[in-house]
């Protein structure tokens, strides 16, 4: 899958690419509804953090072209907070 070439590319240090992959898998992973995109999301966040100087997300989304950049902007600030409530209701049942 996507976000298994975005995993290889990240270990290969390719940055671009494995943002390309991540963000692709994280599209199809919107689209479908499928639970897998905070995996994907977590990914992103770890390789933001090893090669800063990619793209933010919003305009990565927006680079693919199946979304202008406000409505990108506007996903990942949902994709934060669903992530966000996510672990804090994983918080409250341990």
């Amino acid at each position: 899958t996507y976000h298994q070439l975005g995993i290889v590319a990240q270990q290969q240090r390719q940055w671009p690419q494995a943002q390309e992959y991540f963000v692709t898998a994280l599209l199809t992973f919107v689209a479908y509804k499928d639970p897998n995109l905070f995996v994907t999301i977590r990914q992103l966040v770890a390789l933001e953090q090893e090669a800063p100087t990619l793209k933010p997300l919003a305009e990565a989304m927006a680079a693919q072209g199946e979304l202008s950049l406000e409505e990108a902007q506007a996903l990942v600030v949902q994709l934060k907070t669903a992530m966000k409530e996510a672990e804090e209701s994983r918080g409250e049942e341990a």
